[in-house]
């Protein structure tokens, strides 16, 4: 344990190491649902931090250009092949 009063940012102060394939957990439905969007808004977090470069910072009425270039931009990066 990183027992600093400030710790530095790139020195995490707990570590720990969790076995999951040894954790029971029980949850209810809800306690489910709020699992998905927590994964579901993890997922757009990632998104945001990624295209943030690109962004456009002006609003979609006054430059809708810009704005069709970022769709094009990140449309063909996320696109993902399933096969079945």
């Amino acid at each position: 344990m990183n027992k600093s009063i400030r710790p530095e940012m790139n020195n995490p102060k707990i570590t720990a190491l969790l076995d999951v394939e040894s954790l029971n957990l029980v949850i209810n439905d809800t306690q489910y649902g709020q699992l998905l969007a927590l994964i579901d808004r993890l997922g757009t977090a990632e998104l945001r931090r990624r295209f943030k470069s690109i962004r456009p910072r002006s609003p979609v009425r006054e430059r809708p250009d810009l704005w069709w270039k970022f769709l094009r931009k990140t449309s063909y990066t996320n696109i993902t092949v399933h096969y079945c």
